[in-house]
Parts: structure tokens; sequence; C-alpha cells
């Protein structure tokens, strides 16, 4: 007959053995993860893995003659980041913004990172799909919707948005007009 504390000790690893041997569920649902920002009072995210960092509010440069949707170049660790006036850019009839807050980074695979000026610090999100955006979305930029409204924005189309691209010439661009040689 086995002794007491063998028995506790077989019946432990019993209860071991078939807890380990139970099925595995999944992960569960897959999840969507985002950062949440206001932009003007309104509620805006972006997909997480396309933020590179958040800055918090620091020394700007304003753009006055910049492209349309940039307002202000900061700097990101020694690089020059241009960054989006962003309530002009998802609403043209804003007026310009006089100052600027957080800048939310974003990067994609290819191409320059650009900034988007954000009201206040961003947080995080995590949800289990996007909703279809609604009917008075914010044209291409807008990628879909959170179910408390939140306005998910598409970090490809801003990344490739004409109006958030730093136009940079250089000498190179325009070489001199060469005189034309007479000819014999």
């Amino acid at each position: 007959m086995p002794r007491p504390a063998e028995a506790a000790r077989a019946r432990v690893l019993a209860d071991r053995a078939a807890e380990l041997a139970r099925p595995v569920e999944g992960p569960g649902p897959p999840v969507v993860l985002l950062l949440r920002f206001t932009v003007a009072g309104a509620a805006y995210a972006v997909g997480l893995a396309a933020v590179r960092e958040v800055l918090a509010p620091g020394p700007a440069a304003r753009l006055p003659l910049g492209a349309s949707g940039l307002g202000w170049i900061v700097n990101c660790r020694g690089e020059l980041l241009p960054v989006a006036d962003t309530a002009r850019l998802l609403d043209p009839a804003l007026p310009a913004a006089t100052a600027i807050g957080p800048v939310v980074v974003v990067a994609g695979a290819s191409g320059p990172p650009v900034g988007l000026a954000v009201d206040e610090a961003p947080d995080l999100a995590a949800i289990p799909s996007l909703m279809p955006p609604p009917a008075t979305s914010r044209g291409p930029l807008l990628l879909g919707a959170m179910a408390d409204g939140t306005a998910v924005l598409d970090a490809a189309a801003l990344l490739a948005d004409p109006r958030l691209r730093a136009h940079r010439e250089t000498a190179m661009d325009h070489p001199p007009a060469r005189a034309r040689e007479p000819h014999p």
C-alpha cells in the first residue's frame, strides 16, 4: 500500500498531467491595435504598426508657404521632420493652427515619415475589428471607424498624400541655363 505522501504526490502529478494535456484554446479573436488622439476636438486613431513614436510638444518652425497640408518642421533626433497641420488636412475649411501640441510620427515601409500634430497626448486602443467608415467620411484618408465613432485614418494614404510632401529644391534641380554658342 502506498504511503500517504506518495499518494498525494501521485495525485498532484496526475492533476498537472491532466491540466497540461488539455487542448490549448486559440489566442482569441484578432485584435486591431490603434493609437487614439484628438484633432480639433474630434476623435481619430491610426494603426499602431504605422506609428514610429510620439514626440512631446517642443520647438517647431512654422511653414507659412509650405505644402497645403504641412504646418511645421521639428527636429526629431537630428532629422528634420515635416509635421502636418492635421486639422486643416482633414478639414480644409478650418483655420490654420497657431500652435503645435504632441506629434504622432507615422512611418511606412518606404518613403520619409511625417508627423501629425494632435491636440493632446494619445492613448492606446485595442478593438476586435474596424467598422466601415461613416457616410460622412473625410475622404480617402479614412480607413474605418471604431464602435464609439472614432475615425481611423489610413496610414498608407496619409503617407502617400501629396499635400504632405515637403518640396525640396536644390541647385541640381535647376541647373543654370547654358549660353548658346554662336554657329560658324
